[in-house]
């Protein structure tokens, strides 16, 4: 159980990094943000 809140929590973390990359990049709160997010997310995965 306990690893389950820590992998959720990495993903979380990872999920979180790639919005404020995307943010610092000029992508913020655009449709191309949730896009490049998608990819690097399925591409780690």
């Amino acid at each position: 159980m306990e690893e389950t809140l820590s992998i959720q929590q990495q993903t979380k973390d990872l999920i979180d990094r790639l919005k404020s990359t995307t943010s610092g990049n000029g992508l913020g709160n655009s449709g191309n943000e949730y896009v490049v997010i998608v990819q690097i997310f399925l591409y780690k995965f």
